[in-house]
């Protein structure tokens, strides 16, 4: 499978549905998600594309306020590192309307950086 195809495969399933897939790999490889040792590390592949396909599903499947919980988080960790994923740039490209204003109205009031 190459990765235009993983992430048409990917694009099928809601953000849950992936996460509980992802949790069971791990549980079938004896890892413990809780001890937060899973990183970028051990999985490969172009975080930018992967970040987008994820906002996507997740505009697709969230409410506004499941949106920012979820998108909030890899906001503030782009702008930790050079803003090189475009997280922003992503959530608010495929966001709904009341998406993008409760997820507006969360950065200013953390006063997370958006590029």
């Amino acid at each position: 499978m190459n990765k235009t195809q993983l992430f048409e495969f990917l694009e099928t399933y809601s953000p849950s549905a992936l996460l509980s897939l992802l949790s069971a790999a791990y549980d079938a490889m004896g890892h413990d998600q809780r001890q937060d040792e899973i990183g970028s590390w051990m999985i490969p592949g172009d975080e930018r594309q992967i970040i987008a396909v994820y906002m996507t599903a997740l505009a697709a499947t969230a409410t506004p306020d499941e949106f920012t919980v979820a998108a909030l988080p890899l906001i503030q960790r782009d702008s930790w590192q050079s803003f090189t994923t475009q997280a922003y740039a992503s959530a608010v490209r495929v966001a709904s309307e009341a998406q993008r204003t409760h997820l507006e109205t969360e950065i200013q009031r953390q006063k997370v950086k958006t590029g």
